[in-house]
């Protein structure tokens, strides 16, 4: 899944840049499938990056009054960056990351998943997490700068397909897409963690 050289690196708390860590982690047409389900587009898990405020009159079959319409999805991350969050389960193979790293790491892991349309849609500014984080490349192209604890840079690559960065929590960071991109980072848990705070990660199959 993620070689041990790369889970040892992680244990030491150090941001770094790796090639070719994960093939065939997810697609766009697995994003396409996901993001038509309305509760993937819940507004406390589709986080579109701009300062509007969106009201809007739910569909008369709504169970989910807070999904946003699908027309202000297609409208919005046209020009805008979006993610979602709470997207461990999204796919059996993200799931199973996300087990790997929990079973290594011991960290109660997330997953991410970051997309922009175009080059020209902003990203977040310089910034820091309360989480560690693995971000990964799924499609196109992504400049990452990470700055060390005293703000000196210290990384500046282009991540590619299938490339990642691991980000310690407090680490500075900056991404910028440089094309139509699609990523999903890993946020992990820092400090000890209760086994309650852990999901599961069995995966239901219907078998013939």
């Amino acid at each position: 899944m993620i070689d041990k050289e790369v889970i040892n690196e992680m244990k030491e708390l150090q941001p770094f840049h790796t090639e070719d860590l994960i093939k065939d982690l997810y697609s766009w047409q697995e994003f396409e499938q996901l993001i038509n389900l309305r509760p993937f587009v819940n507004s406390k898990r589709f986080h579109i990056i701009t300062d509007k405020i969106f009201n809007w009159q739910p569909s008369f079959w709504a169970s989910d009054k807070f999904s946003y319409p699908i027309d202000v999805v297609v409208e919005e991350t046209q020009n805008n960056m979006a993610y979602l969050s709470d997207c461990s389960r999204a796919s059996k193979k993200i799931n199973a990351v996300c087990e790997w790293l929990e079973y290594r790491l011991k960290m109660p892991t997330d997953a991410h998943i970051y997309f922009s349309l175009n080059k020209e849609n902003k990203s977040f500014s310089k910034h820091k997490d309360e989480a560690h984080n693995l971000i990964v490349q799924i499609e196109g192209q992504t400049r990452f700068k990470i700055y060390n604890l005293e703000d000196k840079l210290i990384i500046d690559k282009v991540l590619n397909k299938n490339d990642a960065v691991f980000i310690p929590k407090g680490y500075a960071h900056q991404a910028e897409s440089l094309s139509k991109r699609l990523s999903i980072s890993f946020p992990m848990k820092p400090g000890d963690s209760k086994q309650e705070e852990f999901e599961s990660r069995k995966w239901i199959e219907f078998k013939e």
